[in-house]
């Protein structure tokens, strides 16, 4: 087997609001910090008081851009304006909404209103579950020119009710919730380690009758679910759906795939990571005691709109049918561990064998209801090239980012089966150019064998070609990364 290869360049930024919290090297908690309001419209504005130049504005509702599956039967609409000759005031808008993407205002046509405001709440028809709506906004100016139409921008309505979800149900395996009592603070002696199970795969295959008008996705993964269709991720976002009081709700999230489906036999499925909802990491902040702590569930709901005005629906239910994966763990401070040796190669596409998969089963739903997502997702936003790599100790090597950010690294690598790689991550180095994890090791708990923090191992397949693995379910806040175990010498570029 020939070295190999380290490619890092894939290490990414993550974060979650609209302003750049992370860009300077925030601490790793910054990553759960919420949307602030201060980044909405939420009433008039002189255009003095805005950067001043002409065009089309830009359209918001909810203060988010083209929201799919909100409950606010009347939302708030809003648009921002460019740059503008300072001095200028919106004199006057009209809004015009409809039922189709170029169709009339069949749903609301404000007429033209004398107003400065730039944020005003929807009054046209009462809309109901799953339906969408196409609305743009003209605005006059004071000085008695006309802004073009906005850009026809839009937004849809989720289920607000347990009648709107249909015949949805949670589903997971509730039968391999590990006991935790003996990781529960006050009792004597050092905890042993928790118990870990492997991150479970859902799966389920559906028709389609022909040409879809439109298909809106609902889903609640607890702690987070990666959905895949018909062999693909769905969406550019990760880590989903944001952390909350599960006992107060469940954040749910909406993708339009009418564009993924095809006639005939389609394959959807989910991989659950364990995140905020079941945390088995027994840390300072002891949220593997929180009362809502469950293993990972699920509960999905797909509406299938068809030209002709039918629908069909796919639900979570027992006709699912659920796998261990190649995760073997994931938590959200220890990071993941990842056996390649056992990847489900086709598991997510039609066709696929799974009479050796057991059924889902139906289990008890979070105590909090669920409700849209109604922040900035977590994504992938810049990726970073290390800036060097350096060998403090044999078969030790220390990649340095150039900076502390919030994010996961990618690898890639060539090597034999059953090699095991470690990646460790912290923010400093001792004096000899070691990994520093000092000042943040201390937030793990001790137990008996010591916990990993910030830690994530990938075990290769053996493949010829190269292996690109990142992890899913955690992220890390750090500068540095130390690997061990790597088969060959590391490099920051590609084979």
């Amino acid at each position: 087997m020939k070295d190999s290869d380290i490619y890092l360049p894939g290490t990414h930024w993550t974060k979650i609001s609209r302003r750049d919290l992370l860009r300077s090297g925030a601490a790793a908690g910054a990553l759960w910090a919420v949307r602030s309001p201060a980044t909405g419209f939420r009433s008039a504005m002189p255009r003095s008081q805005l950067s001043a130049g002409s065009g089309f504005v830009t359209p918001f509702c909810e203060w988010l851009a083209d929201p799919l599956g909100i409950h606010q039967q009347n939302p708030r609409l809003s648009w921002r304006f460019p740059e503008m000759k300072a001095g200028l005031d919106q004199a006057a808008y009209q809004i015009i909404v409809s039922s189709t993407p170029e169709g009339s205002p069949d749903l609301w046509d404000s007429g033209e209103i004398e107003s400065a405001e730039v944020a005003v709440i929807y009054r046209g028809s009462p809309l109901h579950a799953h339906q969408q709506a196409y609305w743009r906004v003209k605005t006059w100016l004071s000085d008695g020119n006309i802004l073009p139409w906005s850009r026809t921008a839009r937004w849809s309505m989720g289920p607000r009710n347990e009648d709107e979800w249909r015949a949805s149900r949670w589903i997971g395996r509730d039968d391999l919730l590990e006991t935790t009592q003996a990781q529960m603070p006050g009792v004597p002696g050092l905890p042993k380690e928790p118990n870990f199970f492997p991150a479970p795969h859902l799966r389920k295959e559906f028709s389609i009758r022909g040409p879809v008008q439109s298909a809106l996705l609902y889903v609640c993964g607890l702690g987070y679910a990666e959905v895949h269709l018909n062999g693909q991720k769905v969406g550019n976002t990760e880590r989903d759906p944001g952390f909350t009081n599960y006992n107060d709700r469940v954040l749910y999230v909406t993708h339009d795939i009418a564009n993924r489906l095809h006639t005939g036999t389609n394959a959807i499925g989910a991989i659950l990571g364990t995140g905020w909802y079941d945390v088995h990491d027994v840390a300072t902040w002891h949220f593997n005691t929180a009362s809502w702590r469950q293993r990972p569930r699920m509960r999905l709901l797909l509406v299938i709109s068809y030209p002709d005005g039918s629908t069909d629906i796919v639900t979570s239910d027992q006709s699912w049918c659920c796998a261990a994966g190649p995760i073997l763990r994931d938590g959200i401070y220890t990071g993941e561990v990842y056996d390649a040796r056992n990847e489900l190669l086709g598991w997510d596409i039609p066709g696929f064998d799974a009479r050796s998969w057991t059924p889902a089963l139906f289990v008890e739903p979070p105590r909090g209801g669920l409700v849209p997502v109604t922040c900035e997702p977590t994504r992938v936003t810049q990726d970073l090239t290390p800036i060097s790599i350096t060998r403090p100790n044999p078969g030790v090597y220390i990649i340095d980012m150039g900076q502390n950010f919030s994010g996961h690294a990618q690898l890639r690598v060539r090597g034999p089966r059953g090699q095991t790689i470690t990646m460790r991550y912290a923010e400093m180095l001792h004096d000899d150019g070691t990994l520093n994890a000092q000042p943040i090791d201390h937030f793990m708990e001790p137990t008996m064998p010591r916990q990993p923090f910030q830690q994530d191992t990938y075990i290769c397949k053996g493949s010829d070609q190269d292996e690109i693995w990142e992890q899913r379910f955690s992220y890390a806040g750090f500068r540095y990364v130390e690997v061990t175990g790597f088969p060959g010498v590391p490099t920051t570029e590609p084979r």
